[in-house]
């Protein structure tokens, strides 16, 4: 008994110092440390007619799931996550696109953006590529009160080659999203 008094009165102790008496309401110091996004945008879930050209091989994918997050707490950069996925075959492709660091209403505005790195998990398979030279470019966007809509080119400009699956890589290619 005297066991689990003193357990609870542990957590009691752990709970009441975790908490932080003083809150700011600037929503960039509510932010999760430890690698978890902090989400800018509601996910974009919406049909789509999109092809990536993956080891030779060209790909169609009819669905397109998105969202834009920061994961400043841990790299000081933002990611793009967009989801690409063939419904009829269950083949998908998800493209991690992270830029510097800046404000959603920095990033959604018809610019050219270098990516820092871009993160592509394909047939199961996460792949790091830091070196692509990528550039994400808005063709037409619009963002409001978390919702993002437009078009958008990732442009791949050299073949970028796996390094944990030597036979996976990506040609010079450029990809065209538009986000409903």
């Amino acid at each position: 008994m005297k066991t689990i008094f003193l357990s609870l009165v542990s957590i009691c102790l752990l709970l009441v110092s975790c908490q932080n008496e003083n809150l700011s309401e600037n929503q960039e110091d509510h932010v999760i440390v430890g690698g978890v996004y902090q989400c800018y945008t509601q996910q974009i879930i919406n049909p789509c007619d999109i092809k990536v050209n993956i080891s030779g091989e060209t790909y169609n994918f009819n669905k397109l799931e998105a969202s834009y997050n920061s994961h400043r707490p841990t790299t000081n950069q933002n990611v793009i996550l967009i989801y690409l996925k063939d419904t009829i075959s269950n083949k998908y492709v998800n493209f991690s696109i992270f830029t510097s660091y800046m404000q959603p209403e920095v990033f959604f505005t018809k610019s050219d953006f270098k990516t820092d790195t871009i993160k592509i998990d394909w047939a199961g398979v996460r792949e790091d590529f830091y070196d692509s030279e990528a550039i994400f470019k808005w063709e037409t966007v619009s963002f409001y009160k978390q919702k993002f809509t437009g078009k958008a080119k990732l442009n791949i400009p050299k073949k970028i080659s796996g390094r944990i699956n030597k036979n996976t890589y990506y040609p010079e290619q450029s990809i065209e999203f538009e986000f409903d």
